[in-house]
């Protein structure tokens, strides 16, 4: 099943991106738990209930540095810089640096 568990995991890069950004914007672990259980509701397959995918999106959306990248691009657009280059996973070091 290796295609599906691919899907997985790039629809698994989206919900943590929106994950950061749900948490910089200050909406709360409720408003994260419901995205997390729409993407789980709208992948109808048993490849993402399998413990390993479950626990990979969990363990990403609430500590993983997608979702810190995002916590920090969200931050930077709020404070009116303008960020170019568009930040990567490696440039996260950076964005923070910009805040300050």
């Amino acid at each position: 099943d290796v295609a599906n568990a691919e899907a997985c995991g790039a629809l698994k890069i989206v919900v943590a991106l929106s994950a950061g950004f749900v948490d910089d914007i200050g909406l709360g672990s409720n408003t994260k738990g419901a995205l997390m259980l729409f993407w789980g509701t709208s992948v109808r397959d048993s490849t993402l209930f399998e413990s390993c995918e479950m626990a990979d999106l969990i363990t990403t959306c609430f500590g993983g540095r997608i979702r810190k990248c995002a916590e920090a691009f969200i931050k930077i657009v709020l404070a009116g810089k303008t960020v170019f280059p568009l930040p990567t996973l490696n440039t996260i070091n950076y964005l923070e640096l910009l805040l300050n």
